[in-house]
């Protein structure tokens, strides 16, 4: 999922491609803080990382999910003929 995600993060912009693909580098690193930090909150890592590496997969899973449906939502409204909107 992550390729496919990562090439439909980019596509909006392909004249800033490398600065897109850096933005995304810097998110990815940045969620991962984010999930060390809450792992050494928790303290036990069993339990951390039990818990903190699921919800951040179903995290990644909704964004997919939010993603299909914005697409679709976004093709509709593309493919509406002409004389339809009026």
């Amino acid at each position: 999922m992550n390729p496919y995600m990562m090439t439909a993060a980019i596509a909006p912009f392909p004249h800033v491609a490398g600065t897109a693909s850096a933005l995304m580098g810097f998110v990815q690193m940045g969620s991962g803080v984010v999930g060390g930090v809450i792992c050494a909150v928790i303290g036990l890592p069993l339990l951390a990382f039990g818990t903190v590496i699921p919800i951040f997969g179903l995290v990644c899973i909704l964004a997919y999910i939010v993603y299909c449906r914005a697409e679709r939502r976004h093709s509709a409204v593309a493919v509406e003929p002409r004389g339809a909107a009026e």
